[in-house]
This record gives structure tokens, C-alpha cells and sequence, in this order.
């Protein structure tokens, strides 16, 4: 199996980190950027349409 890795340049010794735990921790912040933005417009439109004002 490693041979077959190395035949593409993929050393097994990385290939956990490099191959899927590196490209999830990338993936996994785009969305939570995405949640917190969403959580932000959120409470900005609750504020606004509600009677207590939040500053954010």
C-alpha cells in the first residue's frame, strides 16, 4: 500500500494528517465563519424589530 501511495507522492507517514485531518480543520472554519455571520444577522434583525436595542 505505501508503495502504491509513494507512486502518486503521498508518504504514508502524512497521510492521515495531510490527507484528512488538515482539509477538515480548513472546511470546518469556513462554516463556522458562515454560522457566526448567520447567528449576527440574526439577533441584528431580532434588535431591530424587538423592543430592547442591542449594540453589536
Amino acid at each position: 500500500m505505501s508503495y502504491l501511495l509513494s507512486a502518486y507522492g503521498i508518504r504514508s507517514h502524512h497521510t492521515l494528517e495531510e490527507a484528512v485531518v488538515f482539509p477538515l480543520c480548513l472546511i470546518s472554519l469556513m462554516y463556522i465563519g458562515s454560522f457566526i455571520l448567520k447567528i449576527l444577522s440574526v439577533w441584528s434583525s431580532w434588535a431591530e424589530h424587538g423592543d430592547r436595542q442591542i449594540d453589536i
